[in-house]
């Protein structure tokens, strides 16, 4: 699945083979599906914690730190994400 999708965001340039491109391309949009699927895992552990928040199994003082430590993780993510994918455009690896 990966690879077609990999495959699927080439975009191919003038005078540059598909191997070509790969070779260019592959490590940052790999790099970006690994941060994607990070920011999936992450996401679903801090729903777990927001349950147990609501249904009285954490305190309000560990909420709001799994909270600041779940919002702090996620917009470094975020934004490494998003530098990639501006790379990736301006590279032509993404249209």
């Amino acid at each position: 699945m990966r690879s077609s999708l990999l495959l699927s965001l080439f975009l191919l340039s003038c005078g540059e083979t598909q191997v070509q491109l790969e070779a260019r391309c592959s490590p940052v949009l790999t790099r970006i599906l690994e941060i994607q699927e990070h920011r999936e895992i992450v996401r679903k552990d801090f729903h777990i914690k927001l349950e147990d928040y609501n249904t009285g199994h954490m305190s309000f003082p560990v909420w709001q730190r799994e909270k600041s430590v779940w919002l702090s993780q996620e917009n470094r993510l975020a934004a490494e994400v998003d530098a990639l994918y501006e790379y990736s455009y301006e590279t032509k690896c993404l249209q």
